[in-house]
């Protein structure tokens, strides 16, 4: 889910959802092609790495955050928010340029637990502006694990101005004991839509994703996608680290896929 090349997706997706239903359906009536399924991903990478970064981003209720993260950033506080401002930041290869409003910083007394807002505030993320909110939840409360519920609304403008709109929940869960050790050390679970001019993209996750740190890729999990009453699935596969997987069809066939 993350490493795509996304600069020629939005007209090679525009071609796609131009094509004849003929062209689209040479697999199964109901199937997305191959390429479908990868120019899919393609336009979905591009804001996906953002959750991941969640954690290390995020002040505490203190509003003490990881120093060595946010050497680069300004910080502004007052009674309803915190602020940070980053001016070409480079943050786990990721480059970050604007600000974050964090608000609502809502907990119980042990810090364990809370709800809070992120506000983009003429931010780019690898140089695309977002525009819109997160409503976040975390939980840390539960033994060697990390938990947020995030509900995203969120348009994004590409570099060549094109626009999407991404919404839907995710869970991301950091298991904290499997660093260093066996078992993947995040997975996710959600549902999410990702709206291109007049076309709606679908993803539902049917397995958890997951993932290990220092691994660019999604290792395992499968991921149902759908675009105008056409489907496939894309199974990760079974830990390996590598940029390899399936696309599963509706009639039961499937096709290795890497990117």
């Amino acid at each position: 889910m993350r490493n795509y090349k996304v600069l020629f997706l939005i007209f090679g997706i525009i071609l796609f959802v131009g094509c004849s239903q003929d062209a689209l359906n040479q697999l199964n009536e109901n199937s997305l092609s191959k390429d479908q399924v990868k120019a899919q991903m393609e336009i979905n990478n591009a804001f996906e790495g953002f959750d991941e970064l969640l954690p290390q981003l995020m002040p505490d209720k203190t509003g003490s955050t990881n120093k060595n993260i946010h050497d680069c950033a300004i910080f502004g506080y007052s009674e309803e928010n915190i602020s940070i401002t980053y001016d070409q930041c480079e943050v786990k290869g990721n480059l970050l340029d604007g600000t974050l409003i964090f608000s609502g910083y809502n907990g119980d007394m042990a810090g364990d637990k809370g709800v809070l807002t992120i506000t983009f505030s003429s931010f780019a993320f690898n140089g695309y502006l977002l525009e819109g909110t997160k409503d976040i939840t975390f939980d840390s409360s539960i033994e060697n694990e990390l938990v947020y519920n995030i509900s995203t609304d969120v348009t994004m403008t590409h570099p060549n101005n094109a626009k999407t709109i991404h919404t839907g929940t995710k869970e991301l869960t950091w298991h904290l004991g499997n660093f260093n050790g066996e078992g993947p050390d995040f997975s996710c679970t959600g549902t999410w839509d990702i709206v291109l001019k007049d076309t709606t993209f679908n993803f539902e996750i049917k397995s958890p994703l997951s993932g290990k740190i220092g691994c660019p890729y999604i290792t395992s999990g499968v991921l149902s996608l759908e675009m105008n009453g056409l489907t496939a699935k894309l199974d990760f596969g079974d830990g390996a680290c590598d940029q390899k997987g399936m696309v599963i069809f509706p009639n039961g066939k499937s096709e290795e896929y890497s990117w």
